[in-house]
């Protein structure tokens, strides 16, 4: 079974992608909070761009930080690579790329070997090889067919 952990504050793309993973046999889709604290540490991290202004004092917090601060337990079985009992995290590429590379570094501090997948609505090269170049493994166009984020999930090219 593979665990994964969704960090993204989209909720259409969120559910979407919950309930295409809930039918995927050797799929776990181990949290997906809807909404971590506003004054969590982090919580700004996956935050809204226009909600992200130093002076706001609520406004949407993404999912996702909630889960690098209390993840879920260790599984039991084979041991996955992931600290907390996660194989792969799939992360939004925000706006603002330096905030989505923070949050990689957050995934790597916190679940250490895991693999991360990268989803962005807005696909640019040199984004993409950023990216690349602090681990993620795949970066993957959100607006386009699941089917794809299903096999990189899955390890498949």
């Amino acid at each position: 079974m593979i665990r994964v952990l969704l960090m993204n504050d989209h909720p259409a793309v969120r559910e979407s992608l919950l309930g295409v993973l809930a039918s995927v046999e050797d799929v776990e889709v181990v949290e997906a909070p809807d909404r971590p604290p506003v004054d969590a540490p982090g919580a700004a991290a996956m935050a809204d761009p226009v909600a992200a202004d130093p002076a706001a004092t609520e406004g949407p917090a993404g999912p996702g930080d909630s889960a690098l601060l209390d993840p879920p337990s260790p599984a039991g079985g084979n041991g996955p690579p992931g600290a907390a009992g996660v194989d792969v995290v799939v992360i939004d590429v925000g706006v603002d790329l330096a905030r989505t590379l923070e949050n990689v570094q957050h995934v790597r501090d916190r679940f250490g070997a895991v693999r991360i997948i990268a989803m962005t609505a807005m696909p640019n090269p040199i984004a993409a090889d950023r990216l690349r170049q602090v681990g993620v493994e795949a970066v993957l166009d959100k607006t386009g067919p699941l089917e794809p984020i299903i096999r990189a999930i899955r390890g498949r090219p």
